[in-house]
């Protein structure tokens, strides 16, 4: 199913003026990612050529399949980006087994939450958790969560970068994926699988980051299990405080403390608006 407005055709991508934004280390391990703009609107072509970088090879294969899932679904998810998957064609002298071009939004936690209004910060909040619930409903975990990751189109929360993606209770690919150490789960230092309550973590430190302003710290991978393992603090500047029951809830260091899945998080911060 097709729920875009736009669609490229292989013909055009080539004649498209386009910017390479691949970081330089993955380029050697056969990522790309261009960035063109058609009438004002920017998207992004993205696709994994031939390498030996396992990872990044079986990232790609998990986001083009979780995309391919959800684009079969009778009804599209709301929060699910525009995307057209584009597949064997000859990009720039090079050949494509298959692409996937993205509409480019802006980031939803772009401003700063000290020149917004509470219940404007509440509502982005509610976009962010419909956005993950909806993901959960589906049967799926993101199992990568960054800020970066949540975007704004129109007034629609959308997820992006689903290589990490993969069922609720599947642990096969377990080993052979990553997280990010700012991210993780405490119980992810112990070799635990990852799990709808891992999301949730993860989307507990997108907020305390984003509330307070401020980017946890640390130096190593040892220190980001130390800092998530035993010295995390919930401190919020005062206007935000009325939010630290919510992040409690989602950034409880044993995973039988934190809240089971998102409808806990929507109830708590509806305390928060009564």
């Amino acid at each position: 199913m097709n729920p875009n407005s736009w669609q490229f055709n292989r013909q055009e991508l080539n004649a498209l003026a386009m910017s390479l934004h691949t970081p330089t280390p993955r380029l050697g391990w056969g990522r790309r990612l261009y960035r063109f703009e058609v009438a004002g609107q920017g998207y992004w072509l993205k696709y994994q050529s031939l390498s030996e970088h396992a990872a990044l090879i079986n990232g790609f294969d998990a986001e083009l399949s979780f995309y391919q899932h959800a684009l079969a679904m009778l009804q599209l998810p709301k929060f699910l980006p525009e995307v057209q998957i584009l597949e064997n064609f000859e990009f720039h002298s090079e050949q494509v087994k298959v692409a996937l071009i993205l509409k480019n939004v802006p980031s939803l936690l772009m401003a700063n939450p000290r020149q917004l209004s509470r219940d404007h910060i509440i509502h982005i909040i509610f976009k962010m958790l419909n956005a993950v619930e909806e993901l959960h409903q589906m049967g799926w975990i993101h199992a990568d969560l960054k800020a970066s990751h949540f975007l704004l189109d129109g007034s629609t929360c959308k997820l992006i970068d689903f290589e990490q993606s993969q069922r609720i209770g599947e642990t096969a690919r377990q080993k052979a994926l990553t997280a990010t150490p700012r991210y993780m789960a405490p119980e992810l230092f112990h070799g635990e699988a990852k799990t709808v309550q891992t999301d949730l973590y993860a989307l507990g430190i997108i907020l305390l980051e984003w509330l307070t302003d401020q980017r946890l710290q640390a130096s190593s991978y040892q220190d980001w299990a130390y800092l998530h393992c035993q010295f995390l603090k919930i401190a919020l500047p005062e206007p935000f405080q009325g939010f630290s029951p919510l992040l409690q809830g989602l950034l409880a260091k044993q995973k039988s403390q934190r809240w089971q899945n998102i409808m806990a998080a929507k109830r708590c911060l509806m305390t928060e608006i009564e």
